[in-house]
């Protein structure tokens, strides 16, 4: 669609903008690494801290890079603190509500027990177009977290769980930017 810019204009804009989206997602990364690193007398404030500033990036990303792509496949896994699988599936985001239009789908995943009765585990998800080729987005240690047991019962168990979209307040206001 043609434009009322020279076209040296439009290339420094472009150029400018590619700059503005690594430097945020740069910085975004930054903010979550330091995040799990916080350590000390000040961990915990650290630790909020540096997650508010990694969502508010995370937030900029979306409004800087603001394209439409193709519903991507959320491959995700969880693992213990050894690195061990412990569960893994993907899910395509098509059938979740994923538009041409989207660019943000909040997503909750509820399950009724935890793949394990006790343990730390890790959360891996990854965003990929359709048939896993090229990654869009990962996210390493998304979640951590730990099950405690409630009983003498440990080991491995099945993971069940359904995928399905959130609506959420975040996500409105995505919408609206």
């Amino acid at each position: 669609m043609p434009i009322a810019l020279a076209e040296s204009a439009c290339k420094e804009s472009v150029d400018n903008l590619n700059q503005l989206l690594a430097d945020t997602m740069t910085l975004r990364d930054m903010y979550k690494k330091h995040h799990w690193q916080a350590s000390g007398p000040t961990f915990y404030q650290l630790h909020l801290l540096f997650d508010k500033h990694a969502d508010e990036q995370s937030k900029l990303v979306d409004v800087v890079a603001e394209r439409s792509i193709a519903a991507p496949r959320l491959v995700w896994e969880l693992r213990d603190d050894a690195a061990g699988l412990a569960a893994s599936g993907e899910v395509s985001t098509a059938g979740l509500g994923w538009g041409t239009d989207t660019r943000t789908l909040p997503l909750r995943f509820d399950v009724d027990r935890p793949p394990f009765s006790d343990g730390r585990l890790h959360l891996r998800a990854d965003l990929t177009d359709d048939d896993g080729q090229t990654v869009y987005h990962s996210f390493d240690d998304a979640r951590v977290f730990v099950v405690y047991p409630s009983d003498e019962n440990r080991g491995l168990v099945r993971l069940d769980g359904r995928w399905s979209r959130e609506d959420s307040p975040l996500a409105a206001e995505l919408e609206r930017a």
